[in-house]
Order: structure tokens, then sequence, then C-alpha cells
């Protein structure tokens, strides 16, 4: 029967072993008393497998699954212990899952056992594992042909590798460069609106401008404001090295009648002009139109006004004098003409 097996499996299997010895030394592998008599019963779905010993197997049983089997069982345990002398027996019993756990580590300890017996013939015997198996030809030329195949091929995919990455990191370097633009872009733009808000914040007031407004409330009813020039005289020039500048302001209004409403729509359509001062020293100094120098603060103004009464006059040259800019207030030539006064104010303005 054996031979028959061994024939029919050629070179498949390395041993050959019962199933009973393959459970005791399984079970009894890691036991602490190697000397103590131990019992191994198991069973599967048709079998039940008794094997007894102490150092080494001693006694072995199997007989079918049927009504008798624990009568059997218990049989031959007790005919272990009178027949071997082992009364203090250890019992490992064994259901079919632990079984089959315990069956496996038992084929794979056997070529490590001494006393282990291969059922197998010799010429049927294939080499055991912890021995040195000589390879033959056609795995030598199958293992080489691996170790070509895979040397050749490795640069290959290696190369495969690096340009992959290489197309990663182009495209993380286009991105990287695309939001650099973008970084740029922003930095000048938020550059350009600072300087537009630099250029706004350095926008002044000029005084001049505060005091038309003041001019215009200290002007009585029955006065009309003809021009009004604001002027930096020679003498201011000279002492901060710039030409003479003059800044004029003339206001204007309607000829139907003389009052504060007229004034008023006068000094809100006053527009800024450069003229010649009126002064013949001055005159024959710049006799060529200027530009505004918005920087330059005035420090005279000219006002040419007419009026109906004469005692308005005195109340116009009053109410400037009591403005906190104006001193030195003068009136100049005064003419009559058809019932109306034509006369000229100058005013030194005081710094602010």
């Amino acid at each position: 029967m054996i031979n028959n097996f061994a024939e029919k499996h050629k070179d498949k299997f390395t041993a050959l072993d019962l199933c009973v010895f393959a459970l005791w030394r399984g079970a009894t592998y890691n036991r602490d008393s190697p000397d103590k008599p131990v019992v191994v019963t198991a069973q599967d779905k048709k079998t039940v497998y008794i094997a007894a010993g102490r150092k080494t197997i001693e006694f072995v049983r199997e007989f079918p699954l049927d009504s008798s089997a624990d009568f059997e069982k218990l049989r031959s345990v007790e005919y272990y212990k009178s027949a071997f002398v082992a009364e203090d027996v250890d019992m490992i019993e064994l259901n079919e899952e632990e079984m089959g756990y315990t069956l496996a580590i038992g084929c794979m300890l056997m070529p490590s056992d001494t006393t282990s017996i291969n059922l197998l013939p010799g010429e049927y015997r294939k080499v055991r594992p912890t021995e040195m198996k000589k390879p033959r030809l056609h795995e030598i030329v199958a293992v080489t042909s691996v170790l070509l195949i895979g040397m050749t091929i490795a640069p290959y995919i290696y190369v495969y590798r690096l340009n992959m990455l290489a197309q990663n990191y182009q495209a993380n370097l286009i991105r990287l460069e695309m939001s650099s633009r973008k970084v740029q872009e922003i930095q000048q733009e938020i550059k350009r609106y600072q300087e537009q808000i630099n250029a706004v914040q350095s926008f002044k007031t000029q005084s001049y401008v505060m005091m038309l407004n003041s001019i215009r409330y200290a002007l009585p009813k029955d006065c009309e404001i003809k021009s009004l020039e604001f002027k930096v005289t020679s003498t201011a020039a000279q002492n901060v090295n710039q030409p003479d500048i003059k800044q004029n302001s003339k206001l204007q209004s309607n000829s139907t009648g003389i009052n504060n409403q007229e004034a008023n729509n006068a000094s809100q359509t006053s527009s800024n002009r450069v003229q010649s001062n009126n002064n013949p020293q001055n005159s024959s100094q710049n006799d060529t139109t200027e530009e505004i120098n918005p920087l330059s603060n005035p420090d005279t103004v000219v006002i040419e006004v007419r009026s109906k009464s004469i005692q308005s006059i005195g109340l116009f040259v009053d109410n400037l004098s009591r403005l906190p800019f104006i001193k030195d207030v003068t009136v100049g030539r005064i003419e009559y003409n058809m019932s109306v006064y034509n006369f000229t104010i100058t005013a030194s303005i005081s710094p602010l």
C-alpha cells in the first residue's frame, strides 16, 4: 500500500508518517515533564485516535467513531495504565478543530524529531528542507535568465520613474513660476496704490481757501466784490529765493442787485488766476504771467469792491480788521460812478 501510494505521488512528498504519530508529536512537544506518562485522544468525523507514552510513544490505537467509541476509549486508557504501570497519567483530549492544528504542528516537527520514522521508501523521498539541494541545469538556466532580464529591465524602469518625477517637478515649477508672477503683479499693484495713497495724503487745504469763506461773511449787504487777489509780495519772494508769484481769485456776480446772496454766488463761482501786480514797482520787476504755485502761502490780499454807500466801506474795513488772519487793512483809491462807489482794499495776511 505504501509503495503504491509513493509511486502514484512520485516526487511530491518529503516524508510519510502516521496520523497518530503526528498527533502525539504535536501534543507533547512543549510539555513540562517529559518523563511523566501522557495519553492523547482525538477524533474526527470517522475515527478515534489514541496515543500514549512517556519520552517516546508506547501505545497506539485507532477505531471507528460509533456508538461504542466512548467505551473503547475508556477501555484503552485503562489498559495502558495497567499494562505500562502509569496510574498518574496526564490526559490530553482534542476536539476536531484542535486535532487539525495539532496534526499540522506534528508534521512540521517531524524532520527535527530523532525518534520519528519516515515510512516513505528511500527511492521516493525528496530532499529534506534542512539539506542542501544540488541545483539542476534547467533551474540554473531559469534563474540566470530571470537575473539577466531583471538587470536589463531595471535601468529602463528607473529611467521611466525619473522621467515621471521630472514631469512632476516641472509641473510644480510652472505652477510656482505662475504664482511668483502673480505675486509680483500684486506687489506692483500694491505699490501703485500706495503711491496714490501717499499722494492723496500729501494733499492739504491751502490757507487762502478758508480765507475766502471768512471774507465773504465779512462783506456787508450792499457791497459786492469785483475781484479778490491773493499775492506773494516781492519781499517775501526774495526771502525764499522765489519769483514774484501772485495768486488771484476773481469773484463775479450778476448786475441785477447788490446783496449778500449775490456775494455768496460770486464767491462760489470764483476762479484762480495769475496776473501782474498793479503796483508800478512790482510790475517793473515781473512783467510776465507766472504759473500758480499751490505750495506758496500768500501774505497780501487785494480786494476790489463796489458799494452804494460810504458807510458800507467803513463797515467792511472794520469787519476785515476783526478777522484773525488779517492785519494792516488800508483803503486805496475810491471812485464814484453813477451812484456806486468803487474802491480797493489792501491787507496783510498773518501766518496761520
